[in-house]
């Protein structure tokens, strides 16, 4: 059973632990409530944090991630659109095509409640990243890009029959990344999102629920092309599958887990990071010039 602690308690007692980041997390999001808090924005109204919330991500949140999605994707052979850029009517946060690979975006600065209970957690997920919402938000870009695929791409030699299209919830909260998450949101993906929609592509993949942590820390290995999304989302889709064969063959505690592992979980182990890789690199570099006029002369 998925507790909200990164806890896993299986039917005879034994407990597995699935997130050892969940408390850590949870630290940081604490700063975010506490400036909250003490600034004065908290005015006893039952809306207050949802309006500074909502801010924050709009003013904030939203626009650096499309600001480093742009730096670390647009070069020579990618296409690569934040939310607008190529038609007013495409609502998805960012647009990436390498090749006749497509990838769609959905940026979710969301907090995840501390819950005890399955069926909290999953109200949640179903609040804030079903429905209307993030894994609906894909799949109806998905709809209006079978059906009107100029309005996103000119795609030259590509033909949308020929497209694989990776649908991408980047998230903030460590919490989303717990072990089960990924997996429930993909089967609501796939229970809303039609065949014939489907028949469209040569091939929808899986959701994907990626940390944007991930993305930073790797930020210069994708800005010089050393990986690349292809090769790293398909990593994670065959050993998505390759962990499903394991649990047919061996229905062990081990491989009961494995069966629901995360992208994070999974390419983390994948494409490791190193942290003095980013030391010097140029997203580094990049935030030491802007931060640099503010800091004092010693």
């Amino acid at each position: 059973m998925l507790r909200a602690s990164p806890l896993i308690k299986f039917a005879n007692g034994d407990i597995g632990v699935s997130d050892w980041n969940f408390i850590i997390a949870k630290y940081f999001d604490g700063l975010v409530f506490d400036f909250f808090y003490k600034s004065g924005l908290n005015t006893g109204q039952k809306t207050d944090f949802d309006n500074y919330n909502h801010d924050l991500g709009q003013d904030f949140s939203n626009p650096l991630f499309m600001d480093v999605m742009s730096a670390m994707f647009k070069k020579e052979g990618i296409v690569a659109f934040r939310e607008g850029e190529k038609n007013k009517d495409c609502n998805y946060d960012f647009y990436i095509r390498i090749r006749n690979h497509v990838f769609l975006f959905e940026f979710k600065d969301t907090f995840f409640p501390i819950k005890d209970s399955y069926d909290e957690i999953k109200a949640v997920l179903d609040e804030r990243l079903t429905g209307e919402k993030g894994v609906g938000q894909l799949a109806k870009q998905i709809e209006k890009l079978s059906k009107a695929p100029e309005s996103f791409d000119d795609f030259g030699e590509y033909s949308i029959d020929r497209l694989f299209i990776h649908p991408v919830i980047v998230y903030t909260d460590s919490s989303f990344g717990m072990t089960g998450i990924n997996h429930y949101l993909n089967s609501n993906f796939k229970a809303i999102l039609p065949q014939e929609i489907r028949n469209k592509f040569f091939y929808v993949n899986p959701l994907s629920m990626v940390h944007f942590d991930l993305l930073l820390e790797r930020f210069d290995l994708f800005h010089k092309g050393e990986i690349n999304l292809v090769s790293v989302f398909n990593s994670f889709y065959q050993q998505q599958q390759a962990n499903n064969e394991m649990y047919q063959r061996s229905e062990s505690q081990d491989s009961f887990i494995s069966l629901f592992e995360g992208f994070d979980t999974i390419v983390g182990r994948s494409y490791a990071y190193v942290p003095k890789s980013n030391v010097g690199g140029t997203l580094y570099n990049d935030v030491i010039d802007y931060i640099r006029p503010f800091l004092k002369a010693e």
